[in-house]
């Protein structure tokens, strides 16, 4: 069911979403002044037990580089008995980047379930389709992404998020420039 409500979807998804929205953040643990990033997604297939809310994603990144994510879901995510290399809890994700297959990884699990957390590389791969890709070369960036998450209740929460055309001021701002773009200052 999954991989047909995807392939409905792309085909007939033509818009491309507004640009992330930016703004600055103090984390009120560290103190510390990040850049947060944030863009809004839909449901494909909603939560079951849902609170009135968006999806999204967010990028936090500070001093020129990429710090963490996070895809807040509005649901809790069902965890698998699998720990990432730090011993945190994982849940699964089924992922659709651009025109690529559906793909199964595990990112971190928060302590209330509604958001996973993802890194660097998985973050390149949010916005490529390709584990080491590269998001400032041009023509790179993919045009959707079609996340999916079993939740507590047992339903398949299944999210879309319209990728921006021009990624230029998080690439920047979040150091994910690469090779003759990071040394040129693109």
């Amino acid at each position: 069911m999954f991989r047909s409500l995807v392939l409905a979807l792309l085909a007939t998804s033509a818009l491309r979403a507004a640009d992330w929205s930016y703004s600055k953040w103090t984390n009120p643990m560290s103190g510390k002044l990040l850049d947060r990033f944030a863009l809004q997604g839909r449901y494909l297939s909603r939560p079951a037990l849902a609170e009135d809310g968006t999806p999204s994603l967010l990028a936090f990144c500070s001093e020129g580089q990429f710090r963490n994510g996070e895809f807040q879901l509005g649901a809790v995510a069902q965890p698998v008995v699998t720990y990432s290399l730090k011993g945190a809890p994982q849940a699964q994700i089924h992922m659709r980047i651009g025109s690529h297959a559906v793909e199964t990884g595990f990112w971190e699990y928060s302590n209330n379930g509604q958001v996973l957390f993802f890194d660097r590389n998985q973050f390149d791969k949010l916005l490529t389709g390709k584990l080491l890709g590269h998001p400032s070369r041009a023509g790179s960036l993919v045009s959707a992404v079609v996340l999916g998450v079993v939740e507590s209740a047992g339903n398949e929460v299944v999210v879309q998020f319209d990728m921006p055309a021009n990624d230029s001021a998080l690439i920047s701002e979040c150091g994910l420039e690469w090779g003759k773009e990071k040394r040129s200052g693109h």
